[in-house]
């Protein structure tokens, strides 16, 4: 929560060479009301709970000036990652915003800068917790080896996005197909007629066949 009591020392110290007291009583109620705002709608998303897509639909429904105050989106996207959606571009750069976003899952990266979707750290973190996430990143960091694995390893298919040299890549693709075996259609046309690789695959497809006849 905001404390009044910081912002209006602070905005006495700002203002104290007007020696107006009638604008520094103006300037001063405007603040209260904005952070008794700014309060009152944090209260509301602590209230709501973890619950999909409800913070979303708050953060959007905001004026700017709240999709812009860190606090309130840091807020939103600890509840529901994809919340991010509906930040001002300037939080969608900042780090530790979307470092919270993607506590949830990778899927928020989507609405991440330009920069961080070039972030090591940032899209390694997103694709452990979501393969498909791989689809966002940089070009450059599609054609990493330890992320694409990474993604790989957590979503077969995410071998869709990975570079062409990658997909060209022995161990890259016996990964993705130990996840899927359906991902193999993604591999280079050299390994789709692997036998070794073939045969991990169809493995693959037959395991998960058998997972979903113990249900």
């Amino acid at each position: 929560m905001c404390s009044l009591t910081d912002i209006e020392r602070e905005l006495f110290k700002q203002l104290c060479l007007l020696e107006n007291y009638d604008v520094i009583k103006l300037i001063t109620e405007k603040v209260v009301i904005e952070v008794r705002q700014i309060n009152q709608i944090l209260h509301k998303i602590k209230n709501d709970g973890r619950s999909a897509g409800t913070p979303s639909y708050l953060l959007m429904s905001l004026k700017q000036t709240y999709q812009d105050h860190k606090g309130i989106v840091m807020a939103c996207v600890w509840q529901w990652g994809p919340s991010l959606k509906y930040a001002s571009k300037r939080l969608q750069g900042d780090r530790e915003v979307v470092k919270e976003a993607l506590v949830w899952n990778g899927t928020p990266l989507e609405y991440a800068s330009k920069e961080l979707r070039a972030d090591m750290y940032i899209v390694f973190t997103a694709v452990v917790r979501h393969g498909d996430a791989l689809q966002y990143a940089s070009d450059e960091l599609r054609g990493d080896r330890e992320v694409v694995l990474a993604a790989v390893r957590q979503y077969g298919y995410a071998l869709e996005y990975a570079s062409e040299e990658l997909r060209g890549d022995r161990e890259v693709v016996l990964a993705a197909v130990w996840q899927n075996g359906r991902a193999l259609e993604y591999a280079s046309q050299v390994l789709q007629s692997d036998q070794e690789i073939i045969s991990e695959a169809e493995w693959s497809v037959n395991k998960s066949y058998h997972r979903w006849d113990d249900y």
